[in-house]
């Protein structure tokens, strides 16, 4: 009985089911390395409503210590037509130093006739996360709110993106502009150019459900993805980002496999 309600439910509602892993490395200009490992699994139906459950596993390093943290992330996207889509965004975020974090957020996003459009809201909140001790040395908990909005435009095989982000920390504000240049010759083939100038500190992106893990404040991020779909079900992604910070630099270089049924 309850295999057939299952059975029909999914017949009336198709969902794809979809898998990717990732891993990055990351080299600073300091000394410093950076690992990370991430696993996303994401169910939809037909492109329309569906979820993302990412977890990441990332490790900082030097000679003289090493500093693990752990993110899990989940999207929520429901469709209400092209021209509507609510997303919602909770996470929660532990550190070897028994750092501990959370946080939720929610956008609205659309594709309207002549472009599209997001605008969102995410709220963190850091309890004694201690590689905010430097910045916040009076401060047990640091709550950043972090508004962004942005347009875009498809122009035949390109979709240009520019947005604003303002993130607020007690009384300091930080803004930055962002913009993506996505190009997809073919349906198996795309690259995504992305140009960050301001000030940012522990971002978060709601679309890759990635966090700026470094404390202090990024003022540029110059960044290259290449996706590949080697068979209907099946691509590869390669990854090249470049970080400017006041006293350091990080170059990240990642690969990940993705599979969608």
């Amino acid at each position: 009985m309850m295999l057939s309600i299952l059975l029909s439910f999914f017949s009336l509602y198709p969902w794809n089911i979809g898998g990717s892993v990732y891993g990055t490395l990351g080299n600073y200009s300091d000394g410093r390395e950076y690992l990370s490992k991430a696993v996303y699994v994401s169910m939809d139906r037909r492109g329309k409503d569906g979820f993302v459950i990412g977890y990441e596993d990332l490790e900082i390093s030097n000679e003289n210590e090493n500093y693990h943290q752990y993110n899990l992330v989940v999207r929520d996207i429901f469709w209400i037509k092209s021209s509507l889509r609510f997303v919602g965004i909770v996470g929660h975020l532990t550190a070897s130093d028994s750092d501990d974090g959370w946080l939720w957020g929610t956008y609205a996003e659309g594709d309207l006739p002549w472009f599209g459009y997001s605008i969102g809201y995410i709220h963190s909140d850091y309890h004694t996360w201690s590689s905010f001790k430097e910045a916040y040395p009076n401060r047990e908990e640091v709550n950043i709110s972090q508004w962004d909005a942005s347009l875009s435009k498809l122009i035949g095989d390109n979709v240009i993106r520019f947005g604003f982000l303002q993130q607020d920390i007690g009384s300091e504000t930080n803004r930055s502009l962002f913009s993506n240049w996505t190009y997809f010759p073919s349906k198996s083939f795309s690259m995504i150019f992305s140009y960050v100038h301001g000030k940012s500190r522990y971002s978060i992106d709601p679309d890759y459900l990635t966090i700026n893990n470094n404390p202090d404040i990024l003022k540029n991020l110059i960044g290259l993805r290449i996706l590949y779909r080697f068979t209907p079900n099946w691509s590869i992604n390669g990854i090249y980002s470049h970080h400017i910070y006041d006293e350091y630099t990080i170059n990240y270089i990642g690969f990940g496999i993705q599979a969608r049924f």
